[in-house]
């Protein structure tokens, strides 16, 4: 079976693919530069979540080992001696 009545040539074909295949780039290119306004919002809310769960984690630890350190200190420091004015009962 020999195709030899086709109405494009070879490079009438090669040129319109390619043609097909450059608006396929350029859409390509456009859509990945600008996104939807609601998918870069969404995005933007959810790194201000990320960022305000870390920081409210950074803070309660900080929070857990002031107060650790604080009953260390408490435990150590002889507060009855010190209230009494150093004299023995």
């Amino acid at each position: 079976m020999r195709l030899t009545s086709l109405p494009w040539s070879k490079d009438q074909a090669v040129d319109s693919l390619k043609a097909i295949l450059e608006k396929s780039k350029v859409s390509l290119v456009v859509a990945t530069l600008s996104p939807n306004e609601t998918e870069t919002g969404q995005s933007v809310a959810e790194a201000l979540q990320r960022w305000l769960a870390g920081g409210i984690r950074l803070l309660l630890w900080v929070f857990l080992i002031t107060a650790f350190v604080a009953l260390l200190a408490l435990g150590n420091y002889d507060w009855k001696r010190s209230i009494s004015g150093w004299t023995r009962h």
